[in-house]
C-alpha cells in the first residue's frame, strides 16, 4: 500500500508474512518506504522479514528516462522487477489493494514460471479495464495458484469486469483485532432506552461506503427503531 504507511489490507500480509518465518521460510516483501518507518514494519523487520523498500516518489529526470528506456514501466513495476531477480523466490504473493496487481509483473512471473497468488482487498463499480488489458488479466489472474478476495461482492464484481469465472478465487478474511473467543456483553441501553451505534472508518464515502450507510439507516425500519 502506498497511499498510508500502515492499514487493515496490511494485517492480512503480513500475518501470512510471520506464519511463513514461523514455518522456517525466508521471507522478503517489498514495500512502500515511508520516513519515518512505520512501527508494525520495524517489527516485522526485526522478527525476519526481509524489507525492500521502494521510494514515495521518484526525481523528474528519473521518471523521464525510465519512461523513455522503459517505455512506460512504472518505477514500482521495476523496482519489484529487481528484487524477484535478486531473490528468485519459490512463491510471490501480490497484494495491491484493488483486484487487478501490475499485469507486467504478473506475466513476468509466469514466463519465469514463478508461482503467484493475488490479494485483492477492494473493488469499485467504476474500476473497469479496456479489452487490451481485461484479455491480458484473464489469462495472468487465471494462471496464479488462487486469487483471494476479501468478500464475495468483490469477487463477483471482478468477474463481471473481466467477463469470465475465476475458478481459481476464493474468499478469506481480513484478520479480526479482536479475541475471537472473546463474548462481549450486550450493551447497556441509555437512559432513554436508545442504542448508539459506532462506524469505523475513516471520513471518505467514495471507499468507506458512508452514503449507504445513511441511505440503510434512512428506510423506514430503521427511522422508527429508537
Amino acid at each position: 500500500m502506498d497511499g498510508f504507511a500502515w492499514g487493515g489490507s496490511e494485517e492480512l500480509w503480513s500475518r501470512a508474512a510471520l506464519d511463513f518465518l514461523a514455518q522456517g521460510m525466508e521471507v522478503s516483501a517489498g514495500v512502500c518506504e515511508w520516513k519515518p518507518l512505520h512501527a508494525r514494519m520495524r517489527q516485522l523487520s526485526e522478527k525476519g522479514v526481509e524489507l525492500w523498500l521502494r521510494p514515495q516518489s521518484y526525481p523528474i529526470l528519473k521518471l523521464g528516462w525510465q519512461r523513455i528506456a522503459h517505455r512506460g514501466v512504472s518505477s514500482t513495476t521495476l523496482e519489484v522487477q529487481s528484487m524477484l531477480g535478486a531473490r528468485k523466490p519459490t512463491l510471490v504473493i501480490f497484494s495491491s489493494g484493488g483486484p487487478y496487481p501490475p499485469i507486467d509483473l504478473v506475466e513476468l512471473c509466469m514466463e519465469k514460471g514463478i508461482r503467484f497468488v493475488t490479494i485483492g482487498q477492494a473493488n469499485w463499480d467504476w474500476n473497469w479495464i479496456d479489452d487490451k488489458h481485461a484479455a491480458r488479466y484473464r489469462r495472468g489472474l487465471s494462471a496464479a495458484i488462487r486469487c483471494f478476495f476479501v468478500s464475495r461482492a468483490n469477487l463477483t464484481l471482478t468477474e463481471k469486469q473481466l467477463g469470465c469465472q475465476l475458478s481459481n478465487a476464493e474468499v478469506v478474511w481480513n484478520p479480526f483485532n479482536i479475541d475471537y473467543k472473546a463474548s462481549p456483553s450486550w450493551p447497556a441501553l441509555g437512559s432513554n432506552g436508545e442504542l448508539r451505534l459506532a462506524c469505523v472508518a475513516r471520513l471518505d464515502p467514495a471507499f468507506k461506503g458512508h452514503d449507504i450507510l445513511f441511505e440503510a439507516l434512512s428506510t423506514r425500519d430503521w427511522a422508527t427503531r429508537n
